[in-house]
């Protein structure tokens, strides 16, 4: 994206591209408009049920990257 002079877009992740997608956008959080996972793998149940709850629940944007980052990236 760099590269190509876009600072910011969206970007879509199917299946195991999800779980790609996922990490680019905790590791590039302002590169990255909206998120849109399709049948992504590797997330877990867990994980989808809290994010699930926290957008239901109308949940600022950054808390499921937060959620994510707290639940995969534990020091």
């Amino acid at each position: 994206m760099e590269e190509l002079k876009i600072s910011k877009s969206n970007l879509v992740g199917l299946s195991q591209g999800g779980a790609i997608a996922l990490q680019f956008v905790i590791d590039n959080p302002k590169m990255v408009k909206k998120l849109v996972l399709v049948d992504a793998a590797g997330l877990g149940a867990k994980v989808w049920a809290m994010i699930g709850m926290l957008w239901m629940n109308n949940a600022h944007q950054q808390q499921p990257i937060r959620l994510i980052q707290n639940t995969y990236f534990q020091q």
